[in-house]
């Protein structure tokens, strides 16, 4: 097929901008994998990032000649809040892509919106309360400790050791720093105790749940930290220091069972599209709490892809199946006369 990979203007590489020479200690490391995957599977592949300026990113995009675009784009003019709107635009072409719709996008980038709408559906997930900014009250149904977050990041933005509040106070005083910060609101969310599991999922009408991937806090009962900061994500040292690892999780049948089917619904009420990832907790008790969804997740190979080989798929052939859903939802549009991407 003729792909378009469309990626964020500041993954771009002005020394090698098709990503067709070898993997650089500069280079985009998930664009580079994907576009190399998809040139290895035979595709015929040209890279686009995309303008930052509304008008210049439509007339690139209209002027593309692609079967289909795969979507690696996180942000919009430096405000991943926007990413919802590269899907909008895709559609309003009629550009078949891979990856979340609109809602889907627009939906796990809200925490509160999501965490309603699986608490409605009966699954488990943390109370919490929303703090628009100005705001400096808490209810007193809250149970403390509560994560304070903002309301519309990425999970580990802004997230710090001071995240974690032991009381109102302490709460109030984050999210004070955080709506400077920011300028949005902030969520508070009791903190659940337990295993941090990573779900990934592939698929559409029957997605399959990959082998999770667990998050170990190795010397959290130390004084190191109990949750995914920005450090945590961002610092091989840093964890290396509080001896935090992400194995493949230890999941007795039972536990396994439990996970997959809290993820699959969970995956579908979130409106995510050929892969997604879910953040959980699962308990002492075997609840699974609903923390992050996760559409478009990072495609790494040591990531992503390293659940997917777990699951006995190899990387270039995890990467043909999310072209081969994005086609067939496009294809099954077709015949039902609504669209290319509804």
């Amino acid at each position: 097929m003729r792909i378009l990979v469309l990626i964020d203007l500041e993954a771009a590489d002005r020394h090698d901008p098709q990503f067709k020479g070898p993997k650089t200690r500069d280079t985009a490391a998930v664009e580079w994998h994907v576009v190399s995957a998809l040139r290895h599977l035979g595709h015929e592949v040209t890279v686009l990032p995309l303008e930052e300026q509304p008008a210049r990113a439509l007339r690139s995009l209209q002027n593309a000649d692609t079967e289909l675009v795969f979507n690696l784009t996180e942000q919009l003019g430096g405000d991943r809040r926007k990413d919802a709107y590269v899907a909008t635009l895709l559609e309003r072409l009629n550009l078949p892509y891979t990856g979340a719709g609109p809602r889907g996008l627009a939906l796990c980038r809200d925490k509160a919106r999501s965490k309603r709408l699986l608490r409605r559906a009966g699954f488990d997930v943390p109370g919490f309360e929303v703090l628009a900014v100005g705001n400096r009250r808490l209810s007193r149904g809250l149970r403390f400790p509560v994560l304070v977050k903002p309301l519309m990041a990425d999970a580990s933005e802004e997230m710090a050791r001071a995240s974690l509040a032991f009381g109102a106070r302490m709460a109030l005083q984050r999210a004070a720093f955080l709506h400077r910060r920011t300028g949005q609101p902030v969520i508070c969310e009791e903190f659940i105790e337990g295993r941090e599991i990573k779900i990934a999922l592939v698929g559409n009408h029957q997605p399959v749940v990959l082998p999770p991937r667990e998050v170990r806090f190795g010397n959290a009962g130390c004084g190191g930290p109990a949750f995914i900061t920005s450090r945590v994500k961002g610092d091989p040292a840093y964890r290396r220091a509080w001896n935090i690892t992400y194995p493949r999780a230890r999941l007795a049948p039972e536990e396994l069972r439990r996970v997959a089917a809290a993820a699959i619904p969970m995956y579908r009420l979130l409106q995510m599209r050929d892969y997604g990832k879910i953040d959980a907790r699962l308990t002492a008790e075997g609840k699974v709490f609903f923390i992050e969804g996760n559409p478009n997740p990072d495609l790494a190979p040591e990531g992503f892809g390293r659940m997917a080989a777990w699951g006995e798929l190899g990387y270039a052939e995890l990467i043909q199946r999310i072209v081969t859903f994005a086609v067939q939802r496009q294809r099954k549009r077709r015949w039902s006369g609504r669209g290319l991407n509804e």
